[in-house]
């Protein structure tokens, strides 16, 4: 067991550093983050810790602190971001900026997503420049702003913008630590890929005219048949080394049935996940977007007047592609779908390219040993997000880049997974006390 170092005086700093944080809205469009970037730069210049406020518009300021290693390794970065989803405060329990605390619970809009991060990254730093640890590595906490928009006024901006503030050989960020909602057992995700996305316009066009007199060439009438094409949203499959692994994991623990169904998925041409869905509706949807680029129809435009026949309609969709796919291949296959519609034209513009880190790394081997030591009873697994976080802009060949912040999941699972951008987000002080301990006894681990 790691050895608990940690007062009652730790915790009550913690917690009010994030009521603080949480009752400055931040809300993201416009974000204004520069106010909560400033609360935490004056926490830590108190105690004489490094800090740099840097943003590309005056209002949206991105935090970089840090506490100096001997550079004998590279730095470890830790990154989180400042800005929240809005919330209508007549929905809540409590209103979503106060702070509260209630239950042994922080409550507030950016409680869980993503201030106490922002915290106990915080914390993670006082506790390592007052206990005069000696550092290998720099370690170095990123706060940055627009994450809930994609990040550009954020982790991109900064990567563009001051690339040696946020090079490092490890980094940690948004997109794990949490579990599986696999019926036989216990996990520690580490995000270790992420899907791409793409922007998909795909524009028909149909015949004019006055629409007293119907005609089969209507644009919208093309556009029902398209829409009907995508019902199937899978387009193709892929199933990665770290998504292999985690199958074979998690498999472990099943039922035989549902062993055998996962297992199957890793020897098959066409991976069907039907039955895993009745057997255990919860694993199938973590699954899908680990193993299938998919996408989504998500906005319609078109049509001039009530009175007239559409010449164009503009369908909008989210496509998801998986690392180390040919998007040229992705195309073909888009098109194949609308095979025998005519007047079709595809549009793809790239959101965030797909993203992915190896996982036999000493950064992850040390995940793994910190959830045995600790007596965690979880098994790690490495984690292929559907979706994509701010970090995907430091994956390269010299980062090794994972999704991880440790939690413990203390609410009914299905109140947990809801509660981020949802309704009563809140965060207790077991898991802000936790998250607290994991990771300064993570960054001794890796920076000593």
């Amino acid at each position: 067991m790691i050895k608990d170092e940690f007062s009652k005086d730790i915790l009550n700093e913690a917690t009010r550093y994030l009521q603080d944080l949480v009752r400055i809205d931040t809300t993201n469009p416009p974000g204004n983050e520069r106010p909560a970037a400033e609360y935490i730069a004056d926490v830590l210049n108190r105690e004489g810790i490094i800090v740099d406020l840097l943003g590309a518009m005056e209002e949206r300021k991105n935090l970089i602190a840090r506490v100096l290693g001997d550079g004998s390794a590279r730095p470890v970065l830790l990154v989180s971001h400042l800005d929240v989803v809005s919330a209508v405060a007549s929905e809540w329990d409590v209103h979503p900026f106060s702070g509260v605390l209630k239950n042994s619970f922080i409550w507030g809009r950016g409680a869980m997503d993503c201030k106490y991060r922002v915290v106990t990254h915080t914390m993670v730093l006082l506790l390592l420049k007052r206990n005069n640890i000696p550092l290998k590595r720099d370690v170095v906490i990123a706060a940055c702003a627009d994450e809930e928009l994609g990040g550009f006024y954020g982790m991109k901006w900064l990567s563009e913008s001051y690339p040696e503030k946020v090079q490092a050989e490890f980094v940690l960020g948004e997109g794990g630590g949490g579990g599986v909602p696999a019926p036989g057992g216990k996990y520690s995700l580490i995000g270790c890929a992420e899907r791409g996305s793409y922007k998909v316009f795909i524009k028909i066009r149909g015949n004019g005219g006055h629409s007293y007199k119907p005609r089969d060439d209507n644009a919208l009438l093309k556009l029902g048949e398209v829409l009907n094409s995508l019902k199937v949203h899978r387009l193709s499959h892929d199933i990665r080394p770290s998504a292999r692994d985690a199958i074979k994991k998690i498999a472990e623990d099943q039922s035989s049935l549902l062993k055998e169904e996962l297992l199957a998925l890793l020897h098959s041409d066409d991976p069907d996940i039907t039955r895993i869905k009745e057997l255990s509706p919860e694993l199938a949807k973590w699954l899908e977007p680990t193993i299938f680029n998919t996408i989504c129809p998500t906005m319609v435009q078109g049509g001039e007047s009530p009175h007239c026949h559409p010449i164009k309609v503009e369908l909008i969709c989210n496509l998801r592609v998986l690392p180390g796919q040919d998007i040229a291949e992705i195309y073909s296959l888009l098109m194949d779908r609308f095979n025998g519609i005519d007047d079709i034209e595809i549009e793809m513009i790239e959101e965030a390219k797909p993203s992915e880190s190896g996982i036999d790394t000493s950064l992850y081997h040390m995940i793994d040993e910190m959830n045995k030591e600790l007596n965690l009873g979880v098994k790690t697994v490495p984690w292929l997000l559907g979706g994509a976080t701010d970090v995907r802009f430091l994956r390269s060949e010299n980062s090794t880049v994972y999704g991880f912040f440790p939690s413990v999941i203390d609410l009914p699972y299905n109140v947990w997974n809801s509660i981020t951008h949802g309704i009563n987000e809140r965060i207790s002080q077991e898991n802000l006390m936790f998250a607290i301990k994991y990771m300064y006894n993570l960054m001794k681990k890796i920076c000593t």
